[in-house]
């Protein structure tokens, strides 16, 4: 079948293509009457143009298959897999029968503005379409096979953020070492199998019925602030997965002060055998100081990449250590798009990410931040899909059956993402201590029966909240005296870091310190569209139990609950100070001039 192409401008063909994706979960005529309402031509005309549009695609698609070539829409960033080929399958698609890569070609050093995959491209060529059968095989439903992601010219014009398009190319990655892309197109990988598809998803958000990653989550990516004096912080663009980014914030924080170079590679490295040079990379991965540390909130880009990438790779492997037992070796799963599709099912509703995962599978810490580090461009792609991929790479890096046991069972279906799609106290805890208790008190409690698991050992970065101001929570000393006095900070449903250089903070208890004490904290807030770093002098008391104790019995005798609430309503103190305060006992806080966040 032939339609005339003259009477569509190029143009009209995109506004085609967006209403198409904006009207998929409608009927199939209400789908087609909405299109051409928006167009301002009829049903059939729309339908027509699609149905054209669809065999210029397969047409294209059945002559890359005959002449084995790909696309120039793929990323070369994103990786590839096909069980379905007998030679071997790289991470940037490439292949070989003879198991060898050529790295200058493998992977781009350019930033994948596109949104870094997102299973065939963004908003160009003819990728939205899917590959099943006629338009009334599906009754109209049709994949989104670039959800979230923006091509390189619509998301500057599109994005709510001033200058998005600026801050791209402020971010753009520097170049990848060859050795380290040779390494990462060597690693083996599985595609999603469309029940782990289902399983993760349900392990993300329980019964809810809109069970997938909304724009907030899907347009985010991990790149830095452009703003003088805060190069050193990750920019969330709206509200929702704050709590990942504020996680990897402050293990970026702990790379910028405390230590410098981890996993670097000297020049004379490559003398050394592979295993050897791996089992001393891993054995000193955290052990050397940083000597830069003065400049930690004027990092240079290469700087800030290496902090970025030294933060993922300790989390992920943080969680690989624990979810290893009896014996098992310890392994990193990354989850990268590829343009392997699965198809809709009676137990399944594609979503453009989920079903397009390539597993890829790390065995040591080393392999890990070399992966990570050919795909950077992929995570700092500031509307891509980076926050996504690395939330589901923590999840498959655990092990979905040990996130499910490692939750409390109050409820039967525990989710990690909230109902207003905020990272779950277990997602957090999860990248914090390596596994997804549902608590922050030290240990395990037994509630008549009922384990309930805390935090097991005293973490690298520590953990504050509001919820223990309000007496809903007592926040443990593993996570008030962490191992580096950095702290993510939980406060009204948003999740921001603080922190201070001086690793003495964390030395001893401040409530068992004598005399005043004075510590200088910073605070930074992803979404806080702050233009300068915020510097609080933390002015506390010395602490007396004994009366802090009589306190607290007369407070419970008057009942707390009703003085808590009555202080709710007339309290215009900063969340943030009280938050502190449940560490430091009776602190003043004073933001030294700048406008406290309230």
């Amino acid at each position: 079948m032939n339609f005339p192409i003259d009477k569509w401008t190029p143009t009209e063909i995109d506004q085609l293509k967006a209403a198409a994706r904006k009207y998929a979960d409608r009927s199939k005529n209400d789908r087609w009457r909405k299109v051409g309402q928006k167009l301002n031509r009829s049903k059939k005309e729309c339908y027509n143009k699609y149905k054209e549009l669809k065999e210029l695609r397969e047409q294209h698609t059945k002559t890359n298959r005959t002449t084995g070539t790909t696309t120039s829409s793929s990323s070369a960033s994103q990786p590839y897999h096909n069980n379905n080929t007998a030679s071997s399958k790289y991470a940037d698609g490439s292949s070989s029968k003879e198991g060898k890569s050529d790295p200058s070609s493998s992977f781009s050093s350019s930033t994948n503005t596109g949104g870094g995959g997102g299973g065939g491209g963004g908003g160009g060529g003819l990728n939205f379409f899917d590959d099943s059968g006629s338009e009334e095989d599906d009754g109209g439903f049709r994949i989104d096979y670039s959800a979230g992601s923006k091509s390189s010219t619509s998301s500057s014009s599109t994005t709510s953020g001033k200058s998005l398009a600026g801050k791209k190319a402020a971010v753009r990655c520097t170049e990848r070492n060859p050795r380290v892309l040779d390494v990462a197109s060597r690693t083996s990988s599985i595609s999603i199998a469309i029940n782990d598809a289902a399983d993760v998803r349900k392990l993300l958000f329980g019964d809810r019925r809109i069970d997938c990653f909304n724009k907030a989550w899907t347009d985010q990516g991990f790149y830095f602030n452009a703003i003088d004096g805060l190069h050193c912080g990750l920019v969330q663009i709206k509200g929702g997965p704050c709590g990942v980014i504020a996680a990897v914030q402050a293990h970026v924080l702990k790379h910028l002060l405390f230590q410098d170079r981890q996993y670097e590679r000297e020049e004379n490295e490559g003398r050394e055998s592979g295993r050897e040079s791996r089992r001393r990379r891993d054995e000193d991965q955290l052990s050397r100081p940083n000597s830069e540390g003065k400049n930690w909130s004027h990092p240079t880009q290469l700087n800030q990449e290496r902090a970025l990438l030294n933060a993922f790779t300790e989390i992920l492997w943080r969680i690989a250590k624990a979810s290893s037992s009896g014996g098992t070796a310890p392994k990193a799963i990354i989850a990268m798009t590829s343009s392997g599709r699965i198809g809709r099912t009676s137990g399944y509703k594609p979503d453009g990410i989920t079903e397009t995962l390539s597993l890829y599978t790390c065995t040591s810490m080393a392999s890990t931040r070399d992966f990570l580090d050919a795909h950077l461009n992929t995570f700092m792609a500031p509307t891509g899909h980076g926050v996504v991929l690395y939330t589901y790479s923590l999840i498959f890096t655990s092990g979905l059956d040990n996130v499910r046991q490692d939750m409390d069972k109050m409820i039967e279906a525990p989710s990690l993402i909230g109902r207003h799609d905020y990272a779950s106290q277990e997602l957090v805890n999860l990248m914090l201590c390596g596994h997804a208790h549902s608590n922050v008190f030290d240990g395990t409690q037994d509630m008549g029966g009922m384990l309930l698991r805390g935090i097991p050992n005293q973490t690298n970065i520590g953990m504050l909240t509001l919820f223990e101001h309000y007496e809903h929570v007592r926040v443990g000393q593993h996570m008030k005296l962490p191992v580096y006095p950095i702290w993510v900070l939980c406060s009204e449903s948003h999740y921001s870091v603080l922190f201070t250089p001086d690793v003495q903070e964390v030395q001893s208890d401040p409530l068992d310190r004598k005399g005043n004490h004075v510590v200088q904290l910073y605070y930074y807030d992803e979404l806080a569209k702050q233009e300068e770093m915020y510097q609080l002098t933390v002015d506390m008391p010395e602490y007396d139990r004994q009366q802090a104790k009589a306190e607290a019995e007369e407070h419970q005798q008057n009942g707390r609950r009703k003085h808590h609430q009555q202080q709710k309503e007339v309290d215009l103190t900063p969340p943030i100070d009280h938050v502190i305060r449940t560490h430091w006992k009776g602190a003043t806080v004073d933001w030294n001039g700048s406008e406290a966040l309230l």
